[in-house]
């Protein structure tokens, strides 16, 4: 059951099944009933927990305790009135303007020119706002992995990415030359970054 969790899932889960094991200690609770998961649930919101949060100790509890957990009405209509009461917001409220970026960047031309430190941080910004990757996508980018074509490039990912699922394949990259503005096109970039002069 563990090998089906990621890291990031496992240090989520453990916060929360610590809060449930001290829940425990101090009700005294020797079997699982829905009273007392709703009991610890409402002890975390009355504490200030998000909806998200909630939900993590809930998905913690149902893989150690019952499956079901998540199907119970009493559950399900607890985290409906959570929802109500505490929506979940984005993450992020305010939208940058990425010309800023863009002409900042496009200053540092030509590639040649650059160190392979300002290079390397060029070709992440134009990688990050032309393909709108998770930056563990293009952590794991790999010079074995990457095909120019005479129109553009493709980027093979092969690692496990938080995202990867069974039966779906892996993220495929394509991004095609911006011939029109070469000092911002990121497969001119990254060409140069993978042939360095």
């Amino acid at each position: 059951m563990v090998a089906s969790l990621s890291q990031n899932t496992i240090k989520q889960y453990a916060t929360a099944l610590k809060k449930w094991w001290s829940f425990c200690n101090g009700e005294n609770v020797y079997e699982l009933s829905i009273p007392k998961v709703l009991k610890f649930l409402t002890e975390m919101l009355t504490q200030g927990a998000s909806y998200a949060t909630l939900n993590t100790c809930r998905s913690a509890l149902s893989l150690i305790i019952d499956a079901s957990l998540g199907t119970d009405i009493q559950v399900k209509r607890f985290f409906k009135g959570v929802f109500k009461l505490k929506p979940c917001r984005p993450k992020y409220n305010d939208i940058w303007d990425p010309s800023v970026v863009l002409n900042h960047i496009q200053k540092w031309s030509p590639n040649s020119s650059l160190n392979l430190e300002k290079l390397t941080k060029k070709l992440v910004m134009l990688l990050a706002l032309t393909t709108a990757q998770r930056i563990q996508t293009l952590s794991v980018i790999r010079l074995s992995n990457i095909e120019f074509t005479d129109t553009g490039v493709k980027i093979m990912i092969t690692d496990f990415l938080k995202t990867t699922t069974p039966c779906k394949d892996q993220v495929v990259i394509k991004l095609p030359s911006l011939d029109t503005n070469p000092e911002i096109c990121p497969v001119t970039a990254l060409r140069d970054y993978y042939r360095p002069d």
